[in-house]
């Protein structure tokens, strides 16, 4: 399993802007073959500062992705918007429960 994660921060004069983009991308990826989560949120709209989350089958389906289309023209019309970008795909093996909640 392939799990990416990041953040951003946008120009917050851009943010309505911004937030239909991601909309639009995030409902596109979630239907790709291989997608099992896609969502960026914003943690504080004031500041533009988004949380990247997304969680593939493996990196030949992110591999996938990277290439679409949707993908290319989502980071032509926001990238612009961004002061800061940092994502990082990670490689995740066996996972271990970490517990669950007392009842």
């Amino acid at each position: 399993m392939i799990i990416v994660a990041g953040s951003a921060v946008f120009d917050v004069d851009h943010l309505d802007e911004v937030r239909a983009e991601i909309r639009k991308i995030e409902e596109i990826t979630r239907a790709e073959d291989g997608c099992l989560y896609y969502a960026m949120a914003f943690d504080d709209p004031d500041k533009g500062e988004v949380t990247v989350l997304e969680q593939w089958r493996d990196n030949a389906s992110l591999d996938a992705h990277l290439l679409t289309e949707s993908l290319k023209q989502f980071q032509a019309r926001v990238i612009g918007h961004a002061r800061d970008f940092s994502i990082k795909r990670y490689e995740v093996g066996a996972g271990q429960e970490v517990g669950t909640p007392e009842g």
